[in-house]
């Protein structure tokens, strides 16, 4: 059952969907439907690396805010100054009596300084096994969630075509120029799909400005001249265009995190990078698929070839994907009693 916390409003810290990132988007889209299912608006939100409490439209909105969430998607690892802004949320004055949730984070090689803020925290969601099993072991209490990527359910994924290979990118440039030219040499039907948004901007009127709508012009225009030199080159404007046209492929190699979650949600194989953290491995680990869908080099990845997922892995696909809906649903209900328990 859905609790409901109606009239609540929210602020979200860590924004990521400023970024042209479909899987970034989606995972804030996620966050907002989840909470607005259950009554709670978010009144304000603060950008990935934004000085929050710098900001006055953040500052005010903490003052009347219920709940304040913080998405802890990309940030918390390797000790990254963008984490300790985010964690010192426990120590403003603002959000003193206001209760603080940390969601959908990785937690990595962080000093044990960042530890200490976290048993400030009222509730605090890993997406991961090993993020899980690192604040256990430091006596933090933790929820284990999957990705909110994994929640929502596409219906119009494309029809697999026989042998049709995507490539993607990479946080990490130089990978992400290997992709390409893997993917220029390959020989076969194939396509270029990076998870990067055709769309600068997202276009949420009214809060979009004009010169918002200029400059997503210009980036729209940037990936139509690109398919006009390569027709098998897609940059999509949104996740929906991204996943049906990932649904038509019969393979993935990729250097995204999310790309690989899209990949699971649509059904089609993949083969992975590593990237800047273990959070690819550690998919792999928790949903039970093949290691060798994750490798340590482009070439290592191209030279793997297809690798079509086995009887066992489609089930654990399913499972996990029910797990997934499952526990968000309770992660989402726990954020309605906080912010209903704030108020009462």
């Amino acid at each position: 059952m859905t609790l409901k916390s109606p009239g609540r409003r929210a602020v979200l810290l860590n924004d990521t969907s400023f970024a042209a990132h479909h899987g970034s988007r989606h995972v804030v889209e996620t966050i907002r439907s989840c909470l607005a299912d259950r009554g709670i608006e978010i009144i304000a939100s603060a950008a990935s690396g934004k000085a929050w409490d710098e900001m006055s439209t953040i500052r005010q909105a903490i003052e009347v805010a219920d709940v304040i969430v913080i998405n802890g998607e990309g940030t918390l690892h390797h000790g990254a100054e963008a984490g300790e802004l985010l964690l010192d949320a426990v120590n403003h004055p603002l959000c003193e009596g206001k209760p603080l949730v940390l969601i959908n984070t990785l937690w990595q090689d962080n000093p044990g300084s960042w530890t200490e803020l976290l048993k400030y925290m009222d509730f605090i969601v890993v997406r991961d096994g090993r993020s899980r099993n690192a604040l256990t072991s430091a006596g933090i209490s933790v929820m284990l969630c999957p990705d909110l990527s994994f929640y929502r359910r596409f219906r119009n994924h494309g029809e697999p075509l026989p042998e049709r290979t995507a490539f993607g990118d990479s946080v990490y440039r130089d990978v992400s120029k290997q992709l390409m030219s893997a993917y220029r040499a390959f020989q076969g039907p194939k396509i270029y799909l990076p998870i990067r948004s055709s769309r600068r901007h997202q276009e949420r009127s009214p809060a979009l400005s004009m010169r918002g709508r200029i400059d997503n012009l210009k980036h729209r225009a940037r990936a139509a001249a690109r398919r006009l030199v390569d027709s098998e080159y897609r940059q999509l404007p949104d996740v929906d265009a991204y996943v049906s046209e990932l649904g038509a492929c019969s393979f993935h190699v990729t250097g995204r995190y999310h790309a690989a979650c899209l990949s699971i949600v649509a059904r089609v194989p993949f083969v992975a990078v590593a990237s800047n953290s273990w959070k690819i491995e550690s998919l792999i680990e928790d949903i039970g698929l093949d290691r060798r869908r994750i490798m340590s080099s482009t070439a290592a990845a191209v030279e793997q070839g297809t690798l079509p997922y086995s009887r066992e892995e489609s089930d654990n696909i399913k499972a996990w994907l029910d797990l997934s809906r499952e526990r968000t649903g309770s992660l989402f209900d726990t954020i309605a009693q906080l912010a209903v328990s704030r108020g009462s």
